[in-house]
């Protein structure tokens, strides 16, 4: 504890090699699904901040590890799913065009298509008003233009 870091941020915990074993731990378990709430799970919350450090440093490969892991206990999570898809996009691995594709897999899991349309059933009322309201000023706009043509000519 010799940086200053820590007087000014007494809650700041120093790295340890405990946390570095359960996440080495973690990564090594058998595909198990892990008991309990994640909240509740110190393995699930080492993963999550090491998920958050590779991703911080821009080691997309690695954080995508972590997050396929933390997918392991919270499968359906949404922010998973969305973190997974980006860090597997992020990656470009093996490619750009194969890793985007992955990408879009990984994501169609939150079936989108299906969720626009539930959430958003309403929007054609609005749209329809906005598009009249474009028709109105489009119809002065051309009633604007031949007084302009006549008078240029």
């Amino acid at each position: 504890m010799d940086s200053p870091v820590y007087t000014f941020l007494p809650d700041l915990v120093p790295p340890s090699v405990r946390g570095a074993i359960a996440i080495g731990a973690a990564l090594m378990a058998p595909d198990q699904p892990t008991a309990g709430a994640p909240a509740d799970n110190p393995t699930f919350t080492v993963l999550l901040e090491a998920f958050r450090a590779a991703r911080k440093k821009g080691d997309f490969l690695t954080a995508k590890a972590y997050v396929e892991k933390l997918r392991e206990s919270k499968k359906d999570d949404p922010y998973l799913v969305q973190q997974h898809a980006l860090m597997t996009y992020k990656s470009r691995t093996p490619n750009i065009i194969d890793a985007l594709r992955e990408a879009r897999q990984i994501l169609e899991t939150l079936q989108p298509e299906r969720a626009a349309t539930r959430k958003h059933s309403g929007c054609g009322a609005r749209f329809t008003s906005g598009s009249g309201r474009k028709r109105r000023i489009a119809a002065r706009s051309t009633k604007a233009s031949p007084r302009t043509n006549a008078g240029s000519t």
